[in-house]
């Protein structure tokens, strides 16, 4: 990397740090891992290139959603595997239940709703599946996925799109059951 992205990480860093180190804070992320995920972060993005590309309040903005994507990583792994399929799917849940209008148990539902819908995004085409798990799951944008996997942009939408139509058509009876 050029000298002058180093330096403008090291700005970076000087300026955002305990703006993000609060942020993370507040996404439930315990003191002692707080500065970690944020230099993780700042690491992230300058493995990932964006101090050549944009200007610093793009910038800025990408290491936010970093911050927050890496913070959500942290939850992940803390959280035991039972809990988190419930966590995952509480709000797609809750919608389920509202429309269905009874009162569903909802850790029963949630995880064999869960546990089928990820056997589902595990049975699609290895190409379709991380960009899946990456937009669906991870909340990353198409320019962060395509960056990660070595895609075009064009070529990661794509797979998206035909990867939404499969899980749509397979899961097409798991949505008409609640409605």
């Amino acid at each position: 990397m050029p000298q002058n992205s180093i330096e403008l990480l090291q700005k970076l860093m000087e300026k955002y740090s305990r703006v993000f180190m609060s942020f993370a804070g507040k996404q439930g992320v315990p003191y002692d891992d707080v500065e970690d995920i944020v230099m993780a972060s700042f690491w992230s993005c300058y493995k990932g290139g964006y101090l050549e590309k944009m200007t610093e309040p793009e910038i800025k903005k990408v290491l936010v959603r970093i911050v927050y994507n890496k913070c959500m990583d942290y939850h992940r792994k803390a959280a035991p595997t039972d809990i988190a399929a419930i966590e995952d799917c509480e709000t797609e849940l809750d919608k389920i239940s509202y429309r269905a209008g009874n009162a569903v148990d909802k850790t029963v539902v949630s995880n064999e709703n869960c546990q089928y819908i990820r056997d589902t995004i595990d049975g699609l085409k290895d190409i379709w599946r991380e960009p899946v798990r990456m937009y669906f799951i991870e909340e990353r944008s198409i320019p962060e996925i395509s960056r990660a996997l070595g895609i075009t942009e064009e070529v990661c939408r794509s797979r998206i799109s035909r990867a939404r139509k499969c899980l749509k058509e397979k899961l097409k009876g798991l949505w008409e059951q609640f409605q």
